[in-house]
């Protein structure tokens, strides 16, 4: 939700267990893809805050995967 008006659709949603934060992926139009905009997610009919993020959610530079 973006000023009052439904805007994408969360493909998939978690709670990460390192860093203990939840976190999804969603369809939003080009113009919201802005790093940090304000959006608001719809569960069970309550709005919930969130950011756009354009960097992975974690170990953005794959060192993880590396070891």
């Amino acid at each position: 939700v973006h000023e009052g008006f439904p805007v994408g659709r969360v493909t998939s949603a978690r709670r990460s267990p390192t860093n203990k934060k939840p976190f999804g992926l969603a369809i939003l139009p080009y113009n919201l893809c802005i790093e940090g905009q304000e959006v608001f997610i719809v569960i069970n009919e309550e709005l919930y805050p969130g950011s756009v993020s354009l960097e992975p959610a974690y170990d953005p530079k794959g060192t993880r995967l590396k070891a």
